[in-house]
């Protein structure tokens, strides 16, 4: 079975191989792959910039969940869950901005109940 995934995704999923790389992890063969198919996308104006944000982004990301799982209070696990919350929020943005120069995948909306729908 064949998967088609959004350049936004494969960005995605790409920035998260080069955060694993740096911490040591074996992702070189994976990392090989993904870098193939994204070659074609980063010759396209911005999307190599958005590509550097999406890496800032999960780079943020992974820091404040590494921060949430270290948390010595509810109050503070809250807060570094809104950040977290905020992060994500940023990186489906980038992804769709990355889908969107090049005209190819799917706008991902990401929707949160409101405190009071808990």
């Amino acid at each position: 079975m064949q998967v088609n995934y959004s350049p936004g995704d494969l960005a995605d999923r790409y920035s998260i191989l080069v955060l694993k790389k740096e911490i040591g992890l074996p992702v070189n063969d994976e990392l090989n792959e993904i870098k193939e198919e994204l070659k074609i996308f980063f010759r396209t104006d911005g999307v190599s910039d958005l590509f550097n944000e999406l890496l800032k982004s999960n780079r943020k990301q992974w820091e404040l969940e590494d921060e949430l799982r270290t948390s010595s209070s509810l109050e503070e696990a809250g807060s570094t869950a809104l950040k977290i919350r905020e992060c994500n929020s940023n990186r489906v943005t980038l992804k769709n901005k990355i889908n969107k120069i090049l005209g190819k995948g799917y706008i991902e909306h990401k929707l949160y109940r409101s405190k009071e729908e808990l």
